[in-house]
């Protein structure tokens, strides 16, 4: 089901399923489903009447359908192809409920399906309509004034595109690069983008996007004041259009050549234009397009002196400005109530951080100290070591010392004792002369005795 957003914004699709079946219309589609003897097939008929029907009251019942259908059969299947098949579907009618929520103004309702579908897609790997949910996060975001993270989106997209090779997604998030950076008013960088986002779009001959891109590229040019060129791809964009009968873009290009032929004075033509653009707005109850419509025909009518006509355009475009503001307030307070959100769970993160600090830092003071501790003992046990080996060495060296003196202590007693021996023997032989040479005492008084 093709999003219809005013071209020069984001063009964004709802995700469907790629295997549409092509070439039927809603009767026969409708009984096909009758006598679908599978809810893969049930599925896959809801997946391209979802997509070939406009009517904004119908389509959303055939998405009920497909939600409730592929939910059931997704809860139960046990057969892992066919469940992912079934999440794929139930991804597919989630996210569509985000785009019917976010159109009732329901922002963080359809931010919640989106992601909702975001985290399906990623489950069964499916990457291209990965990306094009997360486009649809970044419209959401870009609606809501968040540029910059609309950017962060787009650009993630782009990644998962060229990473698959999608040259239809490729091409689009290209365009939404350039409507984002034409809000930055990067007018450089936005008209880069969006020529190659046309060059893509040519070789994939899409018709649609063609136009897009073409719009897109007038408005730089009329931007920049180069109004010819911006006229070029007006009408490009204009044949196009016409030829596809698509009247909500038809009427912005009406509008657009109205402003560019005022701008340049050709007051007839831009009458011509803007009339076209103000009947056909009507036409289709295009808000935005009367109000800008009835605006341009104002300041035309006020050129030509035509006040009873300027008049009237002028109170057209205070209602339709008005009904305008009345949504955008709405949109506003959604706005602020996302932002309230945001930053309820921003305090609440910042309080949760801020205790996960306090026990990350108790616990970082803890390690320190333990490291400390252990610096500590393994210094003990280094100078132990040190002290014992030093120990080691001198009790090693008394050891030795003390065997040296033993030692010398024994040898010294060694001398003494020879010396000793060498006297006592010196004496003992001094003796045995001794004893030879003198009589013994009995001897010499029994001789002595004898004589007297």
């Amino acid at each position: 089901m093709n999003i219809k957003i005013k071209h020069i914004l984001i063009c964004i699709t709802l995700v469907y399923s790629n295997t549409i079946l092509f070439g039927q219309n809603k009767d026969s589609l409708k009984t096909e489903i009758k006598n679908a003897t599978h809810d893969t097939l049930r599925c896959k008929i809801l997946s391209a009447l979802i997509e070939i029907e406009y009517d904004e009251k119908i389509w959303p019942q055939y998405n009920e359908e497909l939600y409730e259908l592929a939910k059931k059969n997704a809860e139960t299947e046990t057969n892992g192809k066919i469940k992912n098949i079934y999440l794929t579907y139930f991804a597919s009618a989630i996210n569509n409920k985000g785009y019917l929520t976010q159109e009732h103004g329901d922002i963080s309702k359809a931010l919640e399906f989106y992601f909702r579908s975001l985290k399906l897609y990623e489950q069964v790997g499916n990457k291209r309509e990965l990306a094009t949910t997360i486009n649809n996060i970044a419209y959401i975001y870009m609606q809501q004034g968040g540029i910059d993270r609309s950017l962060e989106f787009v650009t993630k997209a782009l990644e998962i595109q060229k990473e698959i090779k999608d040259s239809s997604g490729i091409a689009n998030s290209y365009n939404n690069l350039g409507s984002l950076y034409k809000i930055k008013n990067d007018i450089k960088r936005s008209l880069d983008y969006f020529e190659r986002s046309l060059e893509m779009q040519k070789k994939l001959n899409n018709i649609n996007g063609i136009a897009v891109c073409l719009t897109n590229i007038g408005d730089i040019y009329d931007k920049k004041g180069d109004y010819i060129k911006g006229i070029e791809n007006y009408l490009q964009a204009k044949k196009i259009n016409e030829q596809m009968n698509d009247n909500d873009a038809l009427s912005h290009n009406l509008n657009c050549l109205a402003n560019v032929m005022y701008r340049m004075g050709r007051s007839e033509e831009a009458l011509k234009y803007g009339l076209n653009s103000y009947e056909l707005s009507k036409k289709v109850n295009y808000i935005e397009n009367i109000r800008n419509a009835s605006l341009t025909l104002y300041k035309i009518y006020r050129k030509q002196n035509n006040y009873p006509e300027a008049l009237k355009m002028y109170q057209t475009y205070i209602t339709m400005h008005d009904s305008l503001v009345n949504t955008a307030t709405r949109k506003s307070s959604i706005k602020n109530q996302l932002k309230y959100e945001y930053e309820k769970k921003a305090a609440a993160d910042s309080v949760r951080v801020a205790e996960e600090k306090k026990v990350v830092a108790v616990q970082l003071k803890h390690e320190r100290t333990q490291r400390y501790a252990l610096y500590c003992g393994i210094g003990l046990v280094g100078l132990f070591a040190i002290f014992m080996v030093n120990r080691f060495r001198v009790t090693n060296k008394q050891k030795k010392l003390i065997e040296l003196q033993k030692r010398s202590v024994e040898h010294q007693k060694n001398l003494v004792d020879i010396k000793q021996k060498e006297i006592l023997d010196s004496i003992h032989y001094a003796k045995r002369i001794q004893t030879s040479l003198l009589p013994s005492e009995k001897y010499l008084h029994r001789h002595l005795k004898d004589k007297g």
